[in-house]
């Protein structure tokens, strides 16, 4: 047995170094000799490359000690599955042409070669590699069903038609083409049974007269941007313009102001007045701003100067001297930290209120920055830059905006001298100093704010500590 597989892989190997190898039938075989070509060439190796494996493998069997034998085993399993997968799609020519009739030795049909195949031990191999190959074939028809059919997403395309006879009944009669979507379908019927169809369709009314439309109809619908002009049955609604388009009249004008041609909105929105929290509060417009002309009083008063806000959920104040009045009149004082609503311990370290600082003023209004203040006295005269007594400086400023400012000047702010509650509790100054709050950090532990004296014109600029209690001011967004 060793030797008839030594002569196997001699074949084998001579075959692998391309020499052309006249392969001669053995006793055993029972192919015509005569039929062989080139073509079964490779199939006659690799079926040689099969025996020579099982009968190494018996050789080796039979004595475990020849190495030689393992390497060729080895060897010759990889070539087998190799060159089966490199003539994959030969073996089924292979099979058709050995059903030939007269390719096998004696009598023969296609039956008989097809029993020769299927029995004899000579084409094991070939059923073998043509039994691989359906299983492949029916594993792709596997795959392809449910990659390409059962869990695809298919479209169908859908025709609906439906039988109208009768303008008040919905159709009930509906066909789908698709067989799986012949329910869900919607079913339309005209509004009213008194449309008529028929080589025209027509409407008729059931009301034969109308109504003139006159201005009272529209009286109570008419918002500020429209207007009505004219009376009675002549009466129109006409749009109000916008800021910035031009016009002749203020009354053309959604802000009813009319300046050079122009509409314009006006900074208080035509407003002069504003309730907050249970109080009336006066509006001025100074420029292009928006001011209350009062100072704010909300919240709940402190028990006395030396107690300090602790409640970050409340609105917390103090009144002059611990008195209510004195909030009624000349409005409530507030911490830095209170005024803009941060918490407590704002007025002794750092921290940055938003833009705007809504704080303890309304919706749509804000503490003013120390930047919008300085719009403010500009606004009144007050010179520019950083020079002495011009608006970037600290200290006395301007010439007579202080005047301004304070309560019956020219400019309607009404400045009150509310007076001041200093960091030792105590209340000072009521009727001579007013301070006011702007939302602007000067470092950890003060702030810029406005000063007005009874016996001075200017306006002093100056950082105080957050701590003191001081008048707030609101200033339309």
């Amino acid at each position: 047995m060793y030797f008839v597989s030594i002569i196997y892989n001699e074949v084998f190997f001579l075959m692998l170094a391309n020499k052309k190898i006249q392969i001669e039938n053995n006793k055993g075989n029972i192919t015509n000799k005569a039929k062989q070509t080139d073509f079964f060439d490779t199939y006659w190796i690799w079926r040689s490359m099969v025996n020579s494996y099982y009968g190494l493998k018996q050789t080796q069997a039979e004595d475990t000690k020849l190495q030689t034998n393992k390497k060729r085993l080895n060897y010759l399993k990889k070539q087998i599955i190799l060159n089966y997968l490199k003539n994959f799609f030969l073996f089924p020519f292979w099979l058709l042409s050995f059903l030939i009739s007269n390719y096998f030795k004696g009598k023969n049909n296609l039956w008989t070669n097809l029993k020769t195949i299927a029995t004899k031990q000579e084409f094991k191999p070939l059923r073998f590699a043509i039994l691989f190959q359906i299983i492949f074939i029916i594993i792709l028809v596997f795959l392809g069903y449910f990659i390409f059919y059962k869990y695809s997403n298919p479209s169908f395309a859908t025709s609906y038609n439906w039988t109208q006879t009768d303008w008040s009944t919905a159709s009930t009669t509906a066909t789908a083409l698709d067989p799986d979507n012949q329910t869900g379908w919607s079913y339309y019927e005209s509004a009213s049974s008194t449309i008529t169809a028929g080589a025209n369709v027509q409407m008729s009314f059931t009301i034969a007269t109308s109504t003139d439309t006159t201005d009272t109809d529209f009286n109570t619908g008419t918002t500020s941007t429209v207007t009505i002009t004219g009376t009675g049955s002549s009466a129109s609604l006409v749009l109000l313009k916008p800021g910035g388009a031009s016009c002749t009249l203020a009354s053309e004008c959604s802000s009813n102001s009319c300046d050079g041609g122009f509409c314009y909105s006006p900074p208080c929105a035509g407003l002069t007045s504003l309730s907050y929290s249970g109080q009336s509060y006066g509006l001025v417009e100074i420029g292009t701003q928006c001011w209350f002309s009062q100072n704010l009083n909300v919240g709940t008063m402190l028990a006395s100067g030396a107690t300090t806000p602790s409640n970050d959920s409340l609105i917390e104040k103090w009144c002059f001297n611990n008195s209510p009045a004195s909030c009624t009149t000349y409005g409530g004082l507030y911490t830095w930290a209170e005024a803009n609503q941060l918490a407590t311990t704002c007025d002794t370290t750092s921290c940055t209120p938003a833009t705007p600082s809504q704080g303890i003023c309304p919706a749509g209004w804000h503490i003013p920055t120390d930047a919008e203040i300085k719009t403010l006295e500009v606004y009144l005269g007050m010179c520019t830059g950083a020079g002495a007594g011009c608006v970037d400086a600290t200290g006395w400023r301007g010439t007579d905006q202080g005047t301004q400012l304070k309560s019956g000047g020219s400019s309607g702010f009404n400045g009150l001298l509310a007076g001041i509650r200093y960091t030792d509790g105590s209340f000072v100054s009521q009727g001579s100093f007013g301070n006011l709050w702007s939302a602007s950090e000067d470092s950890a532990t003060n702030a810029w704010s406005r000063n007005f004296n009874s016996v001075e014109a200017r306006v002093y600029r100056s950082n105080d500590s957050k701590a003191y209690g001081f008048s707030v001011r609101c200033l339309k967004n």
